[in-house]
């Protein structure tokens, strides 16, 4: 019975860390909502950044409860629809709203987000030894994260268990399409899986693992963690 009233309360706590993570994204949702509506008809230009670690410029011409249209620049663009849900950053009528998460932040996101960035995104696994797995984005199941190795360039599986954190690297100030088209050219001297020596208990180390991110790779964006 204890072990029974045990696993009841992880998954209670689960659930609760789920719905307080839904619960955000809501109210972030609201404040884009509301100040693309404050823009009224006129089409403002404006620049987001999404979960999907893609970034896009253009003018918001059209707003719904759940979402606006962004219409690219040059005169045959096409007008993509964007959830606020979705939206990361926002710029635009003198405004800018930021709900990146600290990079430090410990049981942010859900797993499925993993699914949600870009194919071939840069990205950062923090393993629970405070081993750091560097390559691209390719997907997550119930039990792995599948990505494609640096280095070897070779696919690679790694347990659900076993990760602590996944960061997705941007190059620069929202150069997101980076992570998609140019995702070679983040190479530096970091090597595709390594030990940091700070790392112990990955907690006492994560500072010094970040830093060394943004010194090499680019900014990461936590996507997930523990």
């Amino acid at each position: 019975m204890k072990v029974f009233g045990f696993l009841v309360l992880i998954l209670s706590s689960l659930a609760a860390g789920a719905d307080s993570q839904v619960l955000e994204r809501e109210e972030a949702a609201t404040r884009v909502r509301t100040l693309i509506k404050n823009f009224g008809y006129k089409p403002q230009p404006v620049r987001v950044l999404l979960r999907s670690l893609i970034e896009l410029e253009g003018k918001a011409v059209g707003a719904t409860q759940d979402s606006f249209d962004l219409k690219g620049k040059g005169k045959r663009t096409l007008v993509r629809r964007v959830l606020y849900v979705d939206v990361l950053t926002f710029r635009g009528g003198g405004v800018l709203l930021n709900f990146i998460p600290t990079p430090t932040r410990k049981s942010y996101g859900l797993w499925d987000d993993i699914n949600d960035l870009y194919p071939a995104t840069p990205i950062a696994v923090v393993l629970t030894d405070g081993t750091v797995v560097e390559g691209w984005s390719n997907s997550a199941t119930e039990t792995h994260l599948v990505m494609t190795e640096r280095g070897p360039h070779t696919r690679r599986e790694i347990q659900r268990e076993q990760i602590a954190a996944v960061y997705g690297l941007i190059g620069g100030c929202g150069g997101v399409k980076l992570g998609a088209s140019k995702g070679a050219e983040l190479g530096g001297s970091m090597g595709s899986a390594r030990r940091d020596p700070l790392a112990a208990g990955v907690g006492a180390g994560i500072g010094a693992i970040i830093g060394a991110l943004i010194k090499n790779k680019g900014t990461p964006i936590l996507v997930f963690s523990r």
